[in-house]
């Protein structure tokens, strides 16, 4: 390869149009994209006269792609029409498929989930058999187009036929990108540890030449591991992707960056940044056609003002959003409509936000998107609580639980702050209350340990002071203690009697044999020995 590249550059700096262009197209365009060398190849093609390529549809279908790959969208479209032109006129029906591929890879890239779809399938049915390398890409878009739908059978099916036809033809960057987007549907069917899994596979196999790969791996790590409220890692693996972008420009395709940094940042603190990312979102959406990432993004931006009590912002989008709602590209996306979830909670307004989650939930249900699901019930399981319909209300939780406990979910609970906390909290009474099984037991721990992660500011004072009881099956406090009911606790393990702690106190003996009592059955226990025991276990005495 490196002879005939020396050969090529030769040939144009002599102006051999005619030789350098037989070359490039009968020895380097496959190897060249093969390679991930779009820049290379865009390079030469650009040195020859358009009345060269205007005789060679196949170097001017090459040279489009080459344009798109590397963001100059603006003028892949000329080199596609003389191509398109001169297979139009051969009726070369397998030709006009290929052209198919190259529109389809840019409704891709404007997150257009049914006209990629469209335009994959329309290219399948025309390929030729043995054009491994276009059909490849066409079961790629097929899957990225119903991953966008949050189509995730559809998708995955069409995924793992690109991921078995580039390893038969040794195309890894088409097999790492639809590897990637498989990452991306397990994201969205809720199982985040194969998603870890399939994402750390592409960062292991790709190399510099596949930075689109690369950039969007990093970012699905980042919102993993967000959603596991590891803060720092989700910032490392963002800041990584931000370090490509930086380097090769290729995050502009990928404006879902600046969103899911933007969530980061948001997290830690940095409020001025994360809205300032979400506006570089917007703008680079609007430059590149793709409206579902800017409203996805002015979603966000709402919530930000939701989150800051700014209801006259979030009101202002909801105006926006209802003017321009349209269901088809919702599909899939139902960030908007939790959005408007969001607020209609913030509003008071439980009953109508309960009515929408239901509706969004079973819609997720259907294509198996139980990301969504999970955030449906968790909300849906609030809106309950509000209404003082606490059965129902644990219910949802208990489903929102059971999903999110194997995939270790921790941020979809603490986003939602003390309300989260106090219908934890009831949950766990329930619970106890009904001597659950050892099925409900692994519940009750998770909801403890989802507890001991929330903010001092909205959680129980005890759980916040003991977190290391969060791990352990029955050190808990499902109320928590009153400081008059530690302090009584602490009088009991120093072996004072009743009266002798009423003494010190200046309390009735009577009223200490309250406390103790309450004490008893906030630690479900039966004796002062017991007592002691576990208040050594929950770390809230002294060993």
């Amino acid at each position: 390869n490196g002879l005939f590249s020396q050969a090529i550059d030769h040939a144009l700096a002599a102006e051999e149009w005619s030789r350098a262009a037989d070359m490039i197209e009968r020895l380097m365009l496959m190897p060249m994209f093969r390679q991930g060398r779009y820049a290379t190849l865009q390079a030469w093609l650009e040195k020859l006269p358009e009345s060269e390529l205007q005789t060679k549809p196949d170097l001017c279908f090459w040279h489009a792609w080459a344009l798109l790959i590397s963001d100059r969208r603006e003028r892949y479209e000329q080199p596609l029409r003389l191509a398109e032109r001169a297979w139009r006129s051969q009726a070369n029906t397998p030709r006009l498929a290929q052209i198919h591929v190259i529109r389809g890879m840019e409704a891709y890239f404007k997150a257009e989930a049914h006209e990629t779809i469209a335009l994959a399938q329309n290219a399948l049915r025309d390929l030729a058999e043995n054009d491994r390398f276009n059909r490849g890409i066409a079961y790629l878009l097929l899957g990225g187009g119903y991953s966008l739908a949050g189509k995730v059978a559809e998708a995955t099916t069409a995924l793992l036929a690109a991921c078995a036809n580039s390893r038969e033809t040794g195309d890894l960057s088409i097999e790492l990108a639809a590897t990637e987007v498989l990452g991306y549907v397990q994201m969205l069917q809720g199982k985040l540890r194969d998603a870890v899994k399939t994402y750390q596979d592409v960062l292991r196999r790709h190399d510099n030449r596949f930075h689109n790969q690369a950039i969007r791996a990093d970012i699905g790590l980042g919102v993993i591991h967000r959603a596991w409220n590891d803060l720092e890692a989700s910032r490392r693996y963002l800041d990584s992707a931000l370090e490509i972008d930086r380097q090769t420009g290729f995050g502009k395709k990928w404006p879902w960056l600046h969103v899911e940094n933007s969530r980061t940042l948001a997290l830690t603190g940095e409020m001025e940044s994360a809205v300032a990312e979400l506006n570089r979102a917007i703008e680079l959406g609007e430059q590149a056609g793709n409206r579902r990432i800017v409203r996805e993004a002015q979603a966000y931006l709402a919530r930000l003002a939701l989150a800051q009590g700014d209801l006259i912002a979030a009101e202002r989008w909801l105006a926006q959003f209802a003017l321009r709602h349209d269901s088809a590209i919702q599909e899939g996306l139902e960030i908007e409509d939790l959005t408007h979830a969001r607020l209609l909670l913030s509003k008071s307004e439980y009953a109508s936000a309960a009515a929408l989650l239901q509706r969004l939930r079973e819609a997720a249900e259907v294509d198996g998107r139980m990301s969504s699901v999970m955030e449906c019930l968790t909300l849906e399981a609030l809106a309950l609580h509000a209404q003082r319909r606490l059965a129902s209300a644990c219910s949802c939780l208990a489903q929102a639980l059971a999903l999110a406990e194997p995939e270790g979910l921790v941020r979809m609970f603490l986003d939602e702050g003390a309300p989260m906390v106090e219908l934890l909290r009831q949950f766990l009474k329930v619970q106890q209350k009904e001597n659950s099984s050892g099925a409900n037991s692994i519940l009750q721990n998770y909801a403890i340990k989802l507890l001991a992660a929330f903010p001092p500011e909205q959680a129980p004072a005890v759980v916040q002071t003991h977190k290391a009881a969060a791990g352990l099956p029955a050190s808990y406090l499902v109320d928590p203690l009153s400081e008059r009911e530690l302090e009584i606790l602490k009088l009991v393990a120093a072996g004072l009697s009743n009266q002798q702690i009423g003494r010190k106190l200046f309390i009735a003996t009577s009223t200490v044999k309250r406390h103790i009592n309450n004490i008893y059955a906030k630690l479900n226990v039966h004796s002062r020995m017991q007592a002691v025991a576990k208040g050594k276990e929950l770390k809230v005495l002294a060993e």
